[in-house]
């Protein structure tokens, strides 16, 4: 028998010395898919035939490699455990999905396999000659129970970012399925959770706006009943006695013809404006908001005021509604979850009611700007404070948004850091806003993931891993690469110090200025050079040159902007009336820039080099409603 007392070996001079057993028969359907990738990984790191046997075969074979779906085990949903024994290495799991989570663990750890980003360029298999194991039992089980970058949408998961990416943008299915193959291989997932801003579609305005107008929120002395986008507006009056019956019959509805659904959302919709109805603004003094509650200058017998200096908190109002509906809900919420996101005038902590448990408050942050301390101190100390009334915490993470449209933001630091404040404060779910700009990004969602299993993961040693493992005799170039950027968003204190009054978009150009990126053009070429004989590390380099050359001309297109506002004195595109020609030559040099950048956009959608749908999120598809095109058209003459 190979090996030692205290080992095992399974490969030796790139023989495999082991045979792949599903245990029991019976349920081995359940888990060829991933018994066929343990198979598939395996055959190609080590270049030999994997024999794959059933129960009754086991006397021939040296050693068993076998894949145990254990449904009676006490393992968790997503645990598992690696028994390793002098003839036996078993991977035993009581799920699924758990079994997943074994085989990638194992073919990471054992076989030394990456998934840096999706695709073929993003995986690597490294040759395997020799491989031991130690003997004894390892379980693993992952420290957040969700962890997504989250492209799904409401019960389907299909009706919010994938439809708009599929059927606005034309990206293939296919394009997402291969996004949702690297994140179950990186070991997201976790509960099933349909997310997203729910309210139009639990209330919708087109049924409800004529027949029950007061069901809206009185905003200016009007309801907000007219129908929006389904996303946007359109709030509740929280304080109405039938909002929380119509939540709850829309929680039972939903649950009983989607019992596969861990946690249902019935957040309310983005943006808009709290109700400032009398009931509501008595609940807010009732509450002893009295100053919120003074601001908006009312009589409240007569309901006569005046619009609100401010928009205030409507946190309590929130929780005391979702405390009834969870209420209303009965057992249908026995081993479910609802959830409500904490967000813009329902994000600061309330001052009476907390959350019941069995809803997760899913508390919207932006840790990636955490390197302005005092930002990451005041924010650190609001989500401890919602955390105490906040039995079950979620997180909602803007790891991309529309202001930033994927150009280069890398911050491993910061992943670490907060992803661990975060569970230390209560939470164990958690979600990225959706993002698949992985040839400038890569390395944030790569180490995400880890963090997200295993809280005490330190940054600097995955930065490390990814580099070797993915460019191997480039490694110190690309690191060099990775950390220029990551130190730059860290000096400018998450790029705050770029941003003028001018125009906080401009800043673009100062964060990355052209000397920065020509450095970083460097040493890709450096990298390239060493690897001349690698095909797949070139490919891996060309696809990080793609992701600098996006950030170089959105830089560019934005220095060019900035040249045109500062030699107009101006703060912005459309306070330039009439250009002097100097101005419409600047203008026609940033045009021009601009449309080199949406040139490259429309070539590259569907290569995970950017992220498609915050790219073309507010300027419309391929720019079409970019308001910097239209402006500066105008001021080039281009448009006469």
């Amino acid at each position: 028998m190979p090996g030692t007392n205290q080992e095992i070996q399974l490969v030796e001079n790139g023989e495999v010395l082991f045979a792949l057993h599903r245990l029991p028969w019976q349920s081995a359907e359940d888990i060829l898919e991933p018994a066929d990738e343990l198979i598939g990984y395996i055959e190609k790191a080590t270049g030999d035939k994997l024999t794959s046997v059933l129960n009754e075969e086991l006397d021939g074979s040296p050693i068993a490699l076998i894949l145990l779906r254990d449904i009676r085990s006490d393992l968790g949903s997503e645990a598992f455990e690696l028994d390793v024994s002098q003839d036996k290495v078993i991977l035993r799991s009581r799920t699924v999905q758990a079994m997943y989570h074994a085989v990638y663990w194992f073919l990471e750890t054992a076989f030394d396999i990456r998934w840096l980003w999706p695709g073929a360029t993003g995986e690597v298999i490294p040759k395997c000659t020799s491989l031991t194991l130690p003997l004894g039992v390892r379980r693993e089980e992952p420290d957040y129970a969700w962890r997504a970058i989250y492209l799904g949408g409401a019960l389907d998961k299909a009706v919010d970012y994938r439809t708009a990416m599929h059927a606005k943008l034309g990206l293939p299915k296919v394009y997402l399925d291969e996004f949702d193959l690297w994140c179950r291989r990186n070991r997201f997932g976790g509960s099933e959770v349909a997310s997203g801003h729910k309210w139009a579609e639990i209330a919708p305005p087109e049924v409800y706006g004529d027949t029950h107008p007061e069901y809206f929120a009185l905003v200016d002395g009007k309801r907000d009943a007219l129908p929006s986008d389904g996303k946007h507006g359109n709030q509740p009056c929280l304080t109405h006695p039938d909002i929380a019956p119509i939540i709850a019959e829309y929680v039972k509805d939903s649950i009983r013809s989607k019992p596969e659904i861990d946690i249902l959302s019935v957040a309310i919709n983005d943006s808009g404006k709290p109700c400032e109805c009398v009931l509501c603004r008595a609940f807010d003094k009732a509450i002893g908001d009295v100053e919120a509650f003074e601001r908006l200058r009312i009589d409240p017998e007569t309901d006569k005021d005046q619009k609100p200096d401010t928009i205030r908190s409507i946190t309590d109002q929130l929780f005391h509604n979702l405390e009834r509906v969870v209420a209303l809900s009965g057992d249908v919420l026995r081993n479910r979850y609802i959830l409500t996101h904490l967000y813009s005038y329902y994000r600061n902590p309330p001052k009476k009611h907390s959350l019941p448990p069995q809803v997760v408050g899913h508390y919207c942050i932006i840790g990636a700007t955490f390197w302005n301390a005092e930002k990451r101190r005041v924010e650190y100390e609001r989500l401890r404070e919602m955390a105490k009334h906040v039995p079950t915490l979620g997180i909602y993470e803007y790891y991309c948004q529309g202001a930033f449209p994927e150009i280069h933001r890398l911050f491993p630091e910061l992943v670490c850091d907060t992803v661990k404040t975060y569970h230390e404060a209560g939470a164990r779910y958690f979600a990225t806003q959706p993002s698949t700009g992985f040839a400038a990004n890569a390395i944030n969602y790569y180490l995400l993931a880890r963090c997200l299993w295993d809280t005490n993961t330190q940054a600097e040693e995955v930065l490390q891993d990814f580099c070797k493992a993915g460019f191997g005799p480039a490694s110190d170039q690309i690191y060099r690469f990775l950390r220029a950027f990551s130190d730059r968003w860290q000096e400018t204190r998450s790029g705050e110090t770029t941003v003028t009054e001018r125009d906080r978009y401009t800043g673009f150009s100062r964060l990355y200025p052209r000397s920065f990126l020509d450095d970083r053009t460097a040493e890709l070429d450096d990298a390239m050079a060493i690897t001349e004989s690698d095909p797949k590390v070139i490919q891996r380099l060309a696809f990080l040159r793609k992701g600098l050359e996006y950030t170089s001309l959105y830089c560019a297109a934005y220095e060019a902007t900035d040249n045109l506002l500062e030699a107009a004195g101006k703060s912005s595109l459309d306070a330039i009336e009439v250009p002097d020609s100097e101005q419409s030559h600047l203008a026609r040099q940033a045009l021009d820039l601009w449309e080199s950048y949406w040139s490259f956009v429309r070539k590259h959608m569907g290569e995970y080099v950017f992220g498609e749908f915050w790219v073309n999120y507010r300027p419309g598809t391929f720019g079409h409603k970019d308001p910097n095109l239209a402006q500066l058209r105008r001021l080039s003459g281009e448009d006469r």
